[in-house]
């Protein structure tokens, strides 16, 4: 098994862009989660790094998402505390993986729920474009922007289903009889999303991470579900809020992960284990946000207002040579792609599907360093003043960890 290092550098050298970490298929969080449900028959095995036999004689999958978590300051912090450790004596094995793009939460979960691909899904960021309603939309609150409510589609007669391609595996799963779970938070249990993602398992809401633990604990020791899912919010609000360098965020990663380990004593020897990220995170400068007007340049030259991630934005251009030269003459750091060549390189998977095309732009600005792109929807809408950030293509935000307890045989 390559060590931590030489993953990582091959992860850095062999980019679909140049100066960016694409993802590196064959060695990500979702690859890896095929590879597992392969032994499930739901799931073709895609992973470069782990192989079916890796699993053989597991009866239980035990999947643990914990937001906005980078491999970075996911070791140093854990090592500092002496959390790490821990996990390794009760023998979990650590690799670095890549993550998907864009870099946030409401694609990596949809991948993560049912092994397609961003592109084969349709939900290619945190606010897309859907030609089906006539309006960006923001992926997780299943409602137009700028509107903060949720699920006002729904209220509208539109149905998750209606604009985006997801049959989960736990539907795969329970048609073959096995049961699984999801813990989510009291909050999310009736949202759109969550019961999209989740369709087919069974849902049980749980107030805080601390009394998701305890539940997971239960459900690890004494249930009959054979897959459990368990999704931790709160390190993607501290790392937004306070930045992945502060001590505010490395006292979350260090709480939450000891807190966690807990869950997992007297596990059975047939169960396997993982715990990752969707994502991780990285310091912005709120000072170096590249405000986009509305009645700015830039709003001139497109067709409808930016959408995507404000570090992974799409633009729809009306011409994308004069936006794509406008964007450079403005900001050093950034990337410029464009939508065919990035389906070309394969940037949103391997399998495509023509029909969620249209919901990238026709021209991509991946920004670099510790700056932002931000188009405020409303008028009223208060200033960009969040630390941290994702969505975007960097080596803080496409690296993730994942603490791996195979079968013991």
């Amino acid at each position: 098994m390559d060590s931590w290092n030489e993953l990582i550098e091959k992860y850095v050298s062999e980019p679909l862009i140049d100066g960016l970490v694409t993802p590196v298929w064959g060695y990500t969080q979702f690859d890896l989660l095929r590879c597992v449900m392969h032994n499930f028959g739901v799931s073709e095995c895609s992973s470069k790094l782990f192989s079916p036999g890796d699993f053989s004689g597991a009866s239980r999958v035990v999947n643990v998402i914990i937001d906005a978590v980078n491999f970075d300051v996911f070791y140093d912090v854990l090592s500092s505390h002496g959390v790490l450790n821990d996990y390794l004596k009760k023998g979990f094995r650590l690799y670095p993986l890549s993550t998907l793009a864009p870099s946030t939460t409401s694609t990596v979960l949809a991948s993560l729920s049912s092994g397609l691909y961003p592109i084969e899904h349709g939900v290619l960021g945190y606010k897309v474009w859907v030609k089906e309603v006539g309006s960006i939309v923001n992926t997780i609150k299943f409602s137009p922007m700028p509107l903060g409510m949720r699920d006002i589609l729904r209220n509208s007669g539109f149905e998750m289903k209606d604009i985006f391609n997801l049959e989960t595996f736990f539907v795969r799963l329970g048609d073959r009889g096995v049961k699984s779970i999801a813990l989510v938070y009291d909050y999310y249990l009736s949202s759109c999303f969550t019961n999209f993602i989740y369709e087919g398992a069974e849902l049980k809401d749980v107030v805080w991470f601390l009394d998701q633990f305890r539940e997971l604990g239960r459900l690890v020791r004494d249930s009959d579900f054979s897959v459990i899912n368990c999704y931790v919010s709160v390190t993607d609000d501290i790392g937004h809020k306070y930045g992945p360098t502060s001590i505010e965020y490395h006292n979350t990663i260090s709480l939450i992960f000891s807190w966690l380990l807990r869950s997992f004593d007297g596990v059975d020897s047939d169960t396997v284990v993982i715990i990752s990220s969707d994502h991780g995170v990285v310091e912005v400068d709120p000072e170096k946000t590249f405000e986009i007007e509305r009645d700015g340049p830039l709003m001139d030259k497109l067709i409808i207002p930016p959408c995507g991630e404000r570090r992974f934005s799409y633009l729809y251009s009306r011409d994308i040579d004069d936006v794509s030269n406008y964007m450079r003459s403005e900001l050093d750091e950034i990337c410029i792609v464009t939508r065919e060549d990035a389906f070309k390189l394969k940037l949103f998977g391997l399998a495509g599907n023509e029909k969620f095309k249209d919901r990238i732009g026709d021209v991509i600005v991946a920004v670099k360093g510790n700056y932002c792109l931000n188009f405020k929807y409303r008028m009223d809408e208060e200033d960009f003043d969040l630390r941290g950030h994702h969505g975007g293509l960097s080596l803080g935000e496409m690296i993730v960890p994942a603490l791996i307890l195979f079968p013991r045989r």
